[in-house]
């Protein structure tokens, strides 16, 4: 994997982290996206901060992990997770507003952070594998259709594929 198919970089500052994302937010990012929002939530980070300034697009995959983070993620020791974006371009605001999930993501209005560093958060050899792809996008979509029934006639062929893809690798039938 390039530095543009996992184009993340994180800033961590007093208690928040500011993921920004530069580029494709796509599929081939989404299992480590996931693991990073994770393993910060696990260390006791509950602010994201979402820098969306410089996404020139996102897909569904990557929305639907984001959105699985915000609505399924239990409460710690200091409550749930609290994901704000920042910025937004008009083409990521839009599928967000197409697929309905504005609503779980406050827009923030400003971001201090003059002179804080962004360290990228995907070495260039941190592949994920055809299963672990599939099933992230499996879970994202199902995330979507949850949260909002007019996703549904958007990802039950989506769905549907990619569960028989996963019933078909889990049975030892496709490698990964």
């Amino acid at each position: 994997m390039n530095a543009n198919e996992c184009p993340l970089e994180v800033c961590l500052t007093a208690g928040t982290a500011v993921l920004r994302v530069n580029g494709r937010a796509s599929m081939k990012c989404s299992p480590q996206f996931k693991k990073l929002l994770l393993e910060l939530y696990q260390r006791g980070i509950t602010h994201f901060v979402l820098d969306l300034s410089r996404c020139d697009l996102m897909d569904s995959t990557f929305l639907g992990v984001l959105l699985g983070f915000a609505i399924k993620t239990p409460p710690g020791p200091s409550g749930p997770p609290k994901v704000e974006l920042y910025r937004p371009t008009p083409r990521v605001q839009s599928l967000f507003d197409t697929l309905g999930v504005m609503e779980y993501f406050p827009l923030r209005d400003n971001l201090a952070l003059e002179g804080m560093n962004y360290e990228p958060v995907c070495p260039s050899d941190s592949g994920a594998s055809k299963t672990e792809l599939a099933a992230t996008s499996l879970e994202a979509h199902q995330n979507l259709m949850a949260v909002n029934p007019a996703n549904v006639p958007r990802f039950k062929d989506v769905v549907k594929f990619l569960e028989e893809d996963l019933g078909q690798k889990s049975n030892g039938a496709a490698g990964t």
